[in-house]
């Protein structure tokens, strides 16, 4: 007997906006995201996390504002309860977007809703050597560098942050 697979829950955030400042997370429409100007350098990725965000019961996905206008993401992917941990993935949609703290705000911003909403223990971002905006947004949003990963043991970076060393 052939079964169809059960069709997933949609794990778009659908709360309340969290805001910090000028930046704030919240829900969006996926047309809205799919919609908004995109820098080729991100663009197959917002439509790959878009779609987890959109199918995969281990990714919560939020639109990232800034003086609300979309620009750009951020996500759980790779939920996993059991272990109490999860990897978090975001993009600023443009260039021009980028180095202005508006990824730290919301890296932020989603560190604290994790804290408040769920049980998880640890939060990990993985992140390139060279990608140093990155690198000082996990920095700056309390995470800490712990390794490197085994996909990219000579590229890449491991930063987390663990509910008991959690920055107030």
């Amino acid at each position: 007997m052939n079964s169809a697979p059960a069709r997933v829950v949609a794990v778009l955030y659908t709360g309340p906006a969290l805001r910090s400042g000028q930046v704030a997370i919240g829900a969006a429409p996926a047309t809205a995201i799919r919609a908004a100007p995109c820098d080729g350098d991100v663009e197959a990725d917002r439509d790959e996390w878009l779609a987890a965000g959109e199918t995969r019961a281990d990714c919560t996905y939020f639109a990232v504002f800034s003086l609300d206008r979309l620009v750009g993401h951020i996500f759980l992917h790779d939920r996993d309860d059991g272990r109490g941990e999860t990897l978090i993935g975001y993009h600023l949609f443009r260039g021009v977007d980028r180095g202005r703290g508006t990824g730290t705000a919301a890296l932020g911003l989603l560190r604290d809703w994790t804290l408040q909403h769920t049980s998880l223990e640890r939060l990990v971002v993985i992140t390139a050597e060279t990608n140093l905006a990155s690198r000082r947004a996990a920095e700056k949003a309390g995470f800490r560098f712990v390794g490197r990963p085994h996909e990219d043991p000579v590229g890449g970076r491991v930063y987390e942050l663990r509910r008991n060393h959690a920055v107030d």
